[in-house]
């Protein structure tokens, strides 16, 4: 009885262990790659991971620029991921309703494998060019309530090959 007893008590105690161990995880890697100032520098990056286009993205509210057109308003930088409303623009808050242009130059190294560009759920309408070409749309983008439809979903989209992505949403 006294050896079924040890026995059980042994058996609660890894029990216990585990279910501990299993509520445990590992901690995120954190990324010390950070778009600054519309630029995001991962030429000494060996893609053995995944990496996000998190940082300071070029701004432009009220503008909906087409690849390579020129911006006729200022441009500001803003942090992504982000909502819009939490930035300033000439010292004010702006508002949920909206429309801008982000811009991001993605430099990497010469050697990389091919790379895909996971969207995760945007519950928004947005369109995507990179290196100047459609890459990914959703719902439909316009410069008022009316003329905009929202659309919520993901999407894995590959990105060309090349030294430089830069990437222009709205």
């Amino acid at each position: 009885m006294q050896k079924l007893s040890k026995r059980l008590l042994w058996f609660v105690l890894l029990l216990g262990f585990v279910v501990a161990g299993a509520g445990c995880k590992k901690r995120k890697a954190v990324q010390k790659e950070k778009a600054e100032s519309g630029v995001l520098d991962l030429r000494n990056s060996d893609f053995s991971r995944n990496y996000t286009l998190n940082g300071e993205w070029t701004f432009y509210w009220k503008e909906l620029l087409q690849p390579g057109s020129k911006a006729r308003k200022l441009a500001s930088q803003i942090k992504v991921p982000g909502s819009w409303t939490r930035h300033t623009f000439r010292g004010k808050k702006l508002p949920r309703q909206g429309y801008a242009t982000y811009r991001l130059t993605v430099k990497l190294p010469k050697e990389r494998p091919s790379l895909m560009l996971n969207i995760h759920r945007v519950t928004s309408a947005y369109e995507l060019w990179v290196n100047g070409k459609p890459l990914a749309s959703q719902g439909k983008v316009g410069r008022t309530l009316g003329s905009s439809a929202m659309s919520i979903q993901s999407q894995m989209v590959p990105l060309p090959p090349g030294r430089t992505l830069k990437l222009l949403l709205h």
